[in-house]
């Protein structure tokens, strides 16, 4: 149900509706249930090969998080502010730009397959000077 999910050992195939890709060791998926973003899963998970998991229970998380007040408030408006943007997908964020409006909006969904969402909390450094 409303699980993180940290892929141990093992191959899986995610089916979602954007096409297929594969997920290997060290790889997380169910963050968007987990955070309460979504009430259904976004795509389907399969097990390729023989795979070791690890679960995160968002009741666990939640309690957790709630007894640390000031990183509970910080995580509470990022989850606010992802929600507010999740709504749309990252083919119609870029379509809307003056770069990609001429883009075929096919084009750009099957560009944004590989993306992903990032959550930084206030301070953080998103993109490290020299790197």
């Amino acid at each position: 149900g409303e699980c993180l999910y940290v892929l141990l050992q093992g191959i899986a195939e995610s089916n979602c509706s954007v096409g297929k890709s594969h997920l290997g060791p060290r790889q997380v998926f169910g963050e968007e249930m987990l955070l309460g973003f979504r009430n259904v899963h976004s795509a389907t998970v399969k097990a390729c090969s023989l795979c070791v998991l690890q679960c995160l229970h968002r009741r666990s998380f939640m309690s957790t998080v709630q007894r640390y007040g000031e990183d509970y408030e910080t995580l509470h408006a990022l989850i606010l502010e992802a929600r507010r943007h999740g709504a749309i997908s990252m083919a119609k964020r870029l379509h809307s730009t003056n770069s990609f409006a001429q883009a075929p909006l096919a084009f750009l969904e099957e560009l944004c397959q590989g993306s992903e969402d990032l959550f930084f909390p206030p301070g953080a450094t998103i993109l490290p000077f020299g790197e």
